[in-house]
């Protein structure tokens, strides 16, 4: 089952692709973090062997759910800060992992049962898409520049010119450099 929908996950990224750019990727985006925690839900909640659709539906929306969620994300900020947004939702991400395993545990002493933890712990997480929709913009069919554009400090053209007169390379006694422009060491 994880190899055939993890198949069927390539085939649907473009098809993701297609509509987030015609409908835009914050509906998706929003469309999928409603759906992976239902299947989920779903999946633990099922009876018999019923679980098996919810799993591919939770596998679907998860799969889909990583590729709109790092596109977007990516496009929220400027190319200057793309690695560092990426580099601290990834840091949410285990973050958030970690205290969701936790507090699965620490429930699971409560109830006695790992469907109804597990279901309590996912509750929370139908609050994400009404927090994507009501506070991001969508970024779908505009220019990355009108998104997240690069913010430029007053008299950033002086410091360039600055920097670019530290990077010569120094010459005259007392260099710290040698003959061919490199740092030698004594």
């Amino acid at each position: 089952v994880v190899v055939s929908s993890g198949l069927v996950a390539l085939a649907v990224f473009p098809l993701l692709g297609r509509l987030s750019d015609k409908g835009g990727r914050r509906t998706l985006l929003c469309g999928f973090m409603s759906a992976c925690p239902i299947g989920v839900l779903a999946f633990y909640n099922a009876p018999g062997s019923f679980y098996l659709p919810f799993y591919f539906l939770q596998m679907m929306a998860g799969f889909a759910l990583s590729g709109l969620q790092t596109t977007f994300f990516a496009e929220s900020f400027p190319e200057s800060h793309r690695c560092t947004a990426q580099g601290v939702m990834m840091s949410f991400a285990v973050v958030g992992g970690a205290t969701g395993l936790a507090t699965e545990s620490l429930i699971y002493t409560y109830v006695g049962n790992h469907a109804r933890a597990v279901s309590l712990v996912l509750l929370p997480s139908f609050i994400s898409p009404i927090v994507v929709h009501l506070c991001l913009p969508e970024t779908a069919g505009k220019d990355l520049s009108e998104i997240s554009p690069e913010l430029h400090e007053e008299g950033a053209e002086e410091k360039m010119e600055l920097s670019e007169d530290n990077l010569r390379t120094p010459s005259g006694p007392g260099s710290p450099r040698g003959s061919r422009g490199l740092v030698t060491r004594k």
